[in-house]
């Protein structure tokens, strides 16, 4: 009778394990975020704007290839 309540047990909580490990691998992963300060106004605009052309390629590069570590890249530009 023990020997059944027991083996019962074990099967259910090896089938909670093995489903629940089911959602871990499913969550996405967080992306990098990665700030950089470019000048949008002023006598500085045409080669920020540049920068900031330079760095958008970069990122959808890096998110093409995977993205860094496995996380994608999301870039913030101020």
């Amino acid at each position: 009778m023990w020997r059944n309540i027991i083996k019962c047990m074990f099967a259910s909580i090896c089938l909670w394990i093995y489903l629940l490990s089911f959602s871990v691998l499913a969550a996405e992963p967080k992306p990098v975020l990665i700030g950089a300060t470019v000048s949008l106004q002023g006598k500085y605009k045409e080669p920020s704007l540049m920068i900031q052309d330079g760095f958008r390629l970069w990122e959808k590069q890096v998110n093409q290839r995977g993205g860094l570590l496995g996380r994608p890249v999301k870039l913030i530009l101020y």
